[in-house]
């Protein structure tokens, strides 16, 4: 997906295979990395290979594997995190989370900034749309932009193809999810681009006729 120079790609990243969406400006060689994952080297080589840098790291919710080298990355590379309030604490108990999976992730470090509901500037013209939709967390979010041909939604660990995110985890609920859903995704147009937080990619469209949950 590409417009004026303003690219989107999704790499699988970490063991848990969290996918990394990488918005870029190919102009000032400068991204924006949604939930760049848990496997530090793969993002720098990703980023090398690209020849970019991040300057953002933008994250639909606080769960390790989306999360667990963002303090890295800040550190090593001055790029910003953003993340929604209501998962800070998940942010910051992450090593002990990820302890019962037999992962390792970084030491927590400060957020830079703790959104809630709005818009926001990446590059120049190119605004993105957060959509706070608990339910797999307190603070699991949604990103949507109209920027390109066809309607972009990060979806996180919301919505998957044919599937929605578990509710099992602390701070999550199905009753939440579900009505985060259907009242603020599905209301987006049919031929909106959903790229997931686990696995394939599929439209708002495909979801509303195939989604078992749904």
């Amino acid at each position: 997906m590409k417009k004026n120079n303003i690219e989107v790609k999704y790499f699988p990243i970490g063991q848990l295979e969290a996918n990394m969406t990488l918005l870029i400006d190919h102009d000032s060689h400068e991204a924006i990395a949604v939930d760049p994952g848990n496997d530090f080297v793969k993002f720098c080589d990703i980023c090398n290979n690209l020849n970019i840098k991040v300057t953002k790291l933008l994250h639909t919710h606080g769960h390790f594997d989306h999360i667990g080298q963002s303090p890295t990355i800040k550190n090593k590379f001055g790029a910003k995190i953003l993340l929604h309030g209501d998962d800070l604490d998940l942010y910051n108990s992450m090593t002990k989370s990820a302890a019962l999976y037999g992962q390792k992730v970084a030491a927590p470090v400060e957020a830079d900034t703790l959104f809630n509901e709005s818009d926001i500037n990446l590059f120049n013209d190119v605004t993105i749309r957060i959509i706070h939709t608990p339910g797999h967390s307190l603070g699991s979010c949604c990103f949507y932009t109209n920027y390109f041909e066809t309607p972009l939604l990060i979806s996180g660990d919301t919505l998957f193809k044919r599937s929605i995110g578990r509710t099992d985890l602390p701070g999550g609920s199905f009753e939440q999810i579900i009505n985060s859903i259907k009242t603020k995704l599905l209301t987006l147009p049919s031929n909106t681009l959903c790229i997931c937080g686990h696995g394939p990619t599929t439209t708002i469209g495909e979801e509303i006729k195939f989604n078992p949950f749904l």
